[in-house]
């Protein structure tokens, strides 16, 4: 189930396991970002230029197990760090992985697609995870710890 937080309702269609954990750095215009400290108006680096945050929305995610993804586990720094995402957050893949998984040099994926149990695992039991939605206006890639991910407009 998900609660949403400090924000309107969001229509239906947008209510999914996405979003960042406190702690992922978002590369922006300035550099890299703890997801907490983003406002509106800043500008994220996405694959097709810079783009203004319109809104960030704080949900709760409840009783979900949540991905860890190891450091270096998709690749030289990516991430450059361990961190934890939303299971069903979108990565985007372009390496051996896409080509193994879907046959195409590109796939976005769900982080929990990707667990191995070893470098990209989940959570033991399922837990409530805090975590923040970035609406850009438009889907876009970002950058955030050194992996590419997936963010909807809202």
């Amino acid at each position: 189930m998900i609660t949403e937080t400090h924000a309107p309702a969001a229509p239906a269609a947008t209510l999914s396991g996405t979003g960042f954990a406190a702690g992922t750095e978002v590369m922006t215009m300035t550099g890299p970002v703890p997801v907490e400290a983003l406002k509106v108006g800043d500008r994220l680096i996405t694959r097709d230029g810079m783009r203004p945050v319109r809104a960030i929305r704080l949900r709760i995610l409840r009783g979900v197990r949540p991905c860890r993804i190891s450091q270096n586990a998709l690749g030289n720094a990516r991430p450059e760090r361990d961190i934890t995402v939303a299971p069903d957050q979108p990565i985007l893949l372009r390496d051996w992985r896409a080509r193994a998984l879907y046959g195409q040099g590109t796939a976005m994926v769900a982080a929990s697609r990707l667990v191995d149990g070893v470098y990209i695992s989940r959570a033991a039991a399922p837990v409530d995870l805090e975590v923040h939605v970035l609406d850009l206006g438009t889907d876009q890639v970002i950058y955030a710890d050194g992996l590419e991910f997936g963010v909807s407009a809202l």
